[in-house]
């Protein structure tokens, strides 16, 4: 690599009149002779020119870093010869003619090396993989030496030989993983998602999880995408869906197409789930029961079987009732006498239900409308149930299950015993029933599955394993031993893998084709499964138990966008989308800040920063896409479109205005300002004009002013976090001492703005995020921190009062919050989760207080998790893309662990990777 780039360095080279060689030249770009552990307040980036409206200043005006007026940018006065002097002096903060004046011709050339230093070896990569070679028609100009150098890195606009033919290139091509090629064509994040490849059926999900960090081979293996950040291949991150009941939940049962799961939890009616309207799943129906129970009546749920035609429930009462499967659920028949029943299931595509009660024994039952045939029963009109079969036990019945074709019975006991029986069904004749076999456990079977094509018979128990019964030959093949009952058995509806689980709070996998060896092994903190039931497409795996809430994990990779994980050296800090969804900014603990577009497979790097490292940084982009502002410790750096020194901004009729950073314009900084107060946050109002720097103070900058302050708090003590309203009327702060601080800024003078609201906190807040406003009056405002809580305040503003409206409990500090304009709230917490709440409904623009309670309800009992390290991990920010990007949800997280990834959390109707599943099963 080293060979590769040093032939295609300039050469001889010469810099401030001191001849440099090739290789120390190389030496000097990587900084390797430096001893510094980072580089700081580098860039490079591309260059086009796209119009925006927002008067902001160029590299040929004067620029101030600070409010004392030292250490200016390089006037329009600059020759071209001295351009890359002027640049190193922007980016140090000094004179080079100074310092070769000072020290002469040595110390101006050991004044390079060491700016030259502070640059990043990408430098390097960016030479190889645009291929530059010198332009031939300065091979005698010793003059453009400077000029030709701070080209390379710097770049205006680069002509390079290809094929003998000349080709422009853009600035900042950069990155063994970047061709100049692929910089000319790039998509937007929402291109990708049309596009991605991922395999989103269970298997893969499995396989990726279980694999082994996948190293880059072949051609991948010296394409670093740059230094700080390298691919990492498929996400580890795991997606839960949480439903709070508050008691046990004993089982549960899905639709026959998936879009409904029903949950039998202690104390209530049957609840059923709508898992497809929103990400976040919602309870459609749900019941408690507040009154005396009656006998000949289902209570205490612990089975539920949802057939083709009817849902049947069991459990205490001595009864089992039959529901039509259409909401509200009606209770349709019911069959009284069965004791308690323990399980209940329907003969595949029919009306014939076995069911397994604690009388010992098992009743089977046909279901038909009153006179008249079985293909009326969806009537729904006087059902009646006639029993055809009871088969005596002498112990209770725990299972009962049909074959997936309907034609084998099988029964399992509390004694140990199974029994299986064939089952005939005859045209105008009761079935006929005959025994094929026994086999006695010695132990209390729990749970019994058929693998989906019938070829395996799995059981479960208190014998501490789970035994697999070939049914061609009815003998035992296999046995997987535990330490703890094998409380339940769930066979994938593909067959590939069965779940496996009880008496532990985890669940395993196994592999079928490998010999049924344990392949993945799930934590679920704290819920010690007592059931386990794949969805019909295997894409959740839904699991109860001895916990007061039933969760459902995704068991498929269509929420993942290949390319779009990758793993940096140290924490993200920061993730940013550009306002039209193009441009993602990523800053982390290392201090480097990387703009990165979405190629079909990849993130391509666009422009780079380095600022201070350290624990505290902000990146905003103004809402109309003209600047990005970047603050670290006590430096604030205004990056903006990059254009020519020589060069003024577009006239488009209406004055002067300055390109767009968004929508693929190149970058570059417009302004530094140093000794700022420690920043913790930046937020810019929607006009795009006002930004407030928020730590140790808050400051306002006016844009329109050459970014300079123009108004200051001093008394309202540390903050860590500040949000604008997006109608601009309200700035919001929090951190420790002043707790929550609102402020007036409706007012078109900054001198008018002034405090109108404080709420005091429990503990330290470090995040906030208004949510939409679409009424007059109404506006919401979620806060949280040390506390470990989400807060959503209602805030009615013509007449000043407030009052909370929602709390949620997380198990972590809240250090990131984003509200989407569709209603979705994201909380990057603590112990390695993101939470993910649907307060849409306060997008209806009635105050809650007026609104039925259910929906509240929903708020606090509902939530999807996106966990990766959970444990070991601090999920620390987080970012919806903009809703005029794209009408899909695409979140971007990043943590401690340095991971960042992009995942679609689109409504399951409408996601694409769920679309791919279905149309792969």
């Amino acid at each position: 690599d080293y060979e590769r780039a040093v032939r295609k360095l300039p050469s001889p080279s010469k810099m401030s009149g001191v001849p440099l060689s090739r290789e120390n030249m190389l030496y000097m770009i990587d900084g390797i002779s430096a001893g510094e552990k980072h580089r700081k307040n580098y860039s490079r980036d591309d260059d086009e020119t796209v119009d925006d409206d927002l008067t902001m200043p160029d590299f040929g005006k004067e620029i101030k870093f600070n409010e004392r007026g030292d250490d200016k940018m390089p006037s329009e006065a600059n020759t071209p010869s001295s351009t890359f002097s002027s640049y190193l002096e922007y980016f140090i903060g000094g004179s080079m003619n100074k310092k070769n004046e000072e020290g002469g011709a040595n110390k101006g050339a050991d004044f390079v090396r060491s700016s030259l230093q502070a640059f990043s070896p990408l430098a390097c990569g960016a030479i190889e993989a645009v291929g530059l070679k010198r332009d031939e028609g300065n091979n005698n100009n010793s003059n453009n030496t400077s000029d030709n150098t701070s080209n390379y890195y710097y770049g205006k606009y680069r002509r390079h030989h290809n094929n003998g033919n000349n080709k422009t290139y853009p600035r900042g091509s950069r990155g063994n993983a970047i061709a100049a090629e692929v910089l000319q064509d790039v998509n937007s994040f929402i291109e990708t998602i049309h596009e991605r490849a991922v395999d989103p059926r269970m298997p893969s999900w499995i396989s990726h999880l279980t694999a082994e960090e996948k190293k880059s081979t072949g051609e991948d293996a010296d394409r670093p995408l740059s230094e700080y950040f390298s691919t990492l291949g498929e996400s580890r991150t795991i997606i839960v869906h949480e439903i709070m009941r508050g008691n046990w939940t004993w089982c549960t049962a899905w639709s026959p197409d998936g879009s409904r799961l029903a949950m039998a939890t202690e104390n209530h009616h049957l609840a059923v789930v709508d898992t497809c309207a929103s990400t976040v799943w919602r309870v459609r129906h749900d019941q408690r029961i507040n009154v005396p129970v009656k006998n000949q009546t289902t209570h205490s749920i612990r089975s539920i079987a949802w057939g083709d035609h009817f849902i049947a429930i069991g459990g205490t009462g001595s009864a089992v009732s039959i529901l039509s499967p259409i909401e509200p659920y009606p209770i349709v028949h019911t069959i009284t006498g069965t004791g308690f029943v323990g399980s209940l299931a329907w003969r595949m595509k029919s009306t014939i239900l076995a069911v397994g009660s604690r009388e010992d024994k098992c009743s089977i039952y046909f279901l038909t409308a009153h006179g008249g045939a079985e293909q009326t029963v969806c009537s729904l009109r006087s059902i009646i149930s006639q029993e055809l079969y009871t088969i005596n036990r002498k112990d209770w019945v725990n299972v009962v299950t049909f074959s997936p074709n309907g034609s084998v019975l099988a029964i399992g006991d509390r004694s140990g015993k199974l029994s299986v029986y064939s089952f005939e069904v005859r045209n105008r004749k009761s079935p006929k029933l005959g025994k094929i076999t026994n086999f006695n456990f010695g132990a209390a079977i729990l749970d019994l599955e058929w693998s989906p094509d019938g070829k395996w018979l799995y059981t479960g128990g208190e014998d501490f394993a789970m035994t697999v019964l070939d049914t061609t030959k009815w003998e035992i093949v296999h046995k997987t031993s535990r330490d703890r009952w094998m409380q339940f058995v769930s066979s994938s509806n593909r067959g590939t893998h069965v779940a496996v689980g009880g008496g532990a709070s985890e669940v395993t996998i196994l592999d079928v084709a490998n010999n049924w060896k344990s392949t993945l092994n799930i934590e679920l903190k704290g819920l010690v499964p007592l059931s386990a039931k794949w969805h019909p497409k295997d894409q959740f795996l839904a699991l109860t138990g001895q916990d007061n809430s039933v969760i459902a994990i995704e068991t498929t990779n269509a929420r993942h966008i290949k390319g779009h994980y990758l793993q940096s050296i140290s924490p993200v800090l920061q993730v940013e989308f550009s306002p039209d969804g193009q441009i993602l900014a990523v800053g982390n603990e290392a201090g480097v800040v990387s703009f990165y577009r979405s190629n079909k497979s990849s993130f391509v790097t666009t422009y780079e920063i380095v600022l201070a490292e350290g624990s505290s940084q902000s990146i905003v982009w103004s809402p109309n896409g003209s600047y990005v502002m970047v603050g670290s410790s006590d430096t604030l750096a205004i990056i903006g479109q990059a254009t020519d020194p020589h060069k003024r901004t577009t006239n488009s009729g209406n004055g002067s205005r300055p390109p767009s950073t968004s929508g693929g314009g190149s970058l570059g900084i417009r302004k530094v300002i140093r000794d700022v107060d420690t920043i913790s946050t930046i937020s810019i109002h929607i006009g795009s004009r006002f930004a407030a720097i928020v730590g140790e103070s808050i400051s306002i900058l006016d844009a329109a002013n050459d970014f300079n302050f123009v108004k200051r708090w001093d008394d309202l003590g540390p903050m860590y976090a500040s949000a604008w309203s997006l109608d601009g009327t309200w700035l919001a702060t929090t951190g420790v001492n002043s707790g929550m601080v609102i402020l007036d800024t409706s007012s078109e003078s900054v001198t008018h703005w002034h405090t109108v609201f404080t709420l005091d906190c429990e503990d330290a807040g470090n995040a906030l995020a208004w949510g939409p406003s679409v009424a007059e009056g109404l506006q919401y405002l979620a806060f949280g921190g040390d506390n470990q809580k989400v807060t959503i305040i209602e805030i009615r503003t013509n007449d000043g009062t407030w009052e909370t409206v929602l709390e949620v409990k997380r198990s972590g500090a809240i250090h990131a919050l984003d509200w989407s304009d569709s209603g979705l709230l994201a909380a990057a917490v603590g112990d390695g989760t993101v939470t993910i709440i649907d307060l849409g409904y306060l997008n209806s623009g009635t105050a809650v207080n007026e609104m039925d309670y259910n929906w509240q309800r929903q708020g606090i009992t509902c939530f999807t998790e996106i966990r990766r390290n959970q444990g070991s991990n601090a999920m620390r920010t987080i970012r919806w893309i903009p809703s005029k990007a794209s009408d899909e949800s695409l979140l971007a997280i990043g943590g401690s662990d340095g991971a960042l990834e992009v995942i679609d959390l689109t409504e399951r109707s409408y996601c694409k990777g769920f679309v791919n599943n279905c149309r792969e099963n």
